[in-house]
């Protein structure tokens, strides 16, 4: 669980859940892929910053409330597509999602 301001550093590989909880955010800035069924929730009142770099096989669960920007040229690659609930915050217009 992410609970605070956190960072994920380049080239990891990610096995299991990361789930982002209230008033909390996590920033991407390098090149990360979720193995397996490993999904991202994306809380009310959390925030998932892909900042130039590119999240591969992402099951992506942002509930309403909750906020992706995607920045600087940033990639987020769906393991089966993506859809923003209404309500949920969602800036892509400096990145791509597949």
């Amino acid at each position: 669980m992410i609970r605070h301001d956190s960072t994920i550093s380049n080239n990891q590989q990610i096995y299991g859940n990361i789930y982002i909880t209230r008033n909390a955010q996590l920033r991407i800035p390098g090149n990360i892929e979720m193995m397996g069924n490993s999904r991202i929730v994306i809380d009310d009142g959390s925030t998932l910053i892909i900042d130039g770099g590119t999240l591969s096989n992402a099951a992506l669960d942002l509930r309403p409330g909750g906020a992706l920007y995607i920045l600087n040229n940033g990639v987020v690659y769906t393991q089966n597509g993506f859809e923003a609930p209404t309500g949920a915050n969602l800036n892509i217009a400096q990145g791509t999602i597949f």
